[in-house]
């Protein structure tokens, strides 16, 4: 059965922006032999993907530690580079959900199909066989998974595995995001990735939408509206005629 734990911690006062290691070391002497930290990127931008990832925290992880590691969004874009390169390889896990996806399942169900995507990939891996494993996920939803479980409100801050998952899923999507610019220039991907930024706005007044923009998110939806109440042009013109109508 499934171990559900819902909670907000805060970190400590001596260091409030610095996960530890006190609940996996803690997690693997009650008999768990993997502690899988996941976290997401993406899920308020207007356009591409939602990624979920994750690091896989065993009893040899500690000597790995890495004190500059930090909830992703704390750290700079070099940081986060540095500290995903020093993440074990063997370790770094992600799913990956597009944004038609996103718009075709719903936020709140894409993200259920991500975790699940993510703890099937990793019990796939020869590495994990016939080992107890158990999530820790940051935020506040619940899942049905084949593993234990903790959903953790903030835990992203707290502790060092759901960390090194934020730094995983935000390094994996900001690297596809400026793929995507290179693609779509029109909008500063590479800058505001995918995010409601003065530029991204512009992009889409002049040029329309482009394939990876979320057609269920409010903006997008209300910009759609008005196109068709306008008669004007929704999306940006391409040399395929499959998407844009």
């Amino acid at each position: 059965m499934n171990q559900i734990l819902l909670t907000r911690q805060s970190p400590t006062k001596k260091n409030p922006n610095n996960p530890t290691i006190s609940l996996e070391e803690s997690l693997l002497s009650e008999g768990y032999d993997i502690i899988l930290g996941i976290d997401e990127a993406g899920r308020g931008p207007w356009a591409g993907p939602l990624y979920f990832g994750g690091y896989i925290y065993d009893n040899k992880e500690k000597y790995s530690f890495n004190s500059l590691i930090k909830d992703s969004k704390l750290l700079s874009e070099e940081n986060r580079e540095l500290c995903f390169v020093k993440l074990k390889p063997e370790n770094r896990v992600f799913t990956r959900i597009s944004a038609k996806e996103v718009d075709s399942l719903g936020l709140s169900e894409a993200v259920k199909v991500a975790i699940l995507e993510l703890v099937l990939h990793v019990l796939a891996m020869p590495k994990c066989a016939n080992k107890k494993i158990i999530a820790l996920i940051d935020g506040k939803y619940r899942f049905n998974l084949p593993i234990d479980y903790k959903s953790i409100i903030d835990g992203d801050r707290i502790h060092y595995s759901i960390s090194c998952g934020s730094i995983v899923a935000k390094v994996l999507r900001d690297h596809e995001m400026r793929k995507l610019d290179e693609k779509f220039p029109q909008y500063g991907f590479k800058n505001n990735k995918g995010y409601g930024t003065k530029m991204h706005i512009k992009g889409i007044e002049k040029y329309g939408l482009c394939e990876e923009h979320r057609k269920t998110y409010k903006p997008i939806r209300e910009y759609i509206a008005r196109c068709e109440q306008t008669g004007k042009r929704k999306f940006l013109r391409t040399n395929s005629n499959k998407f844009f109508k």
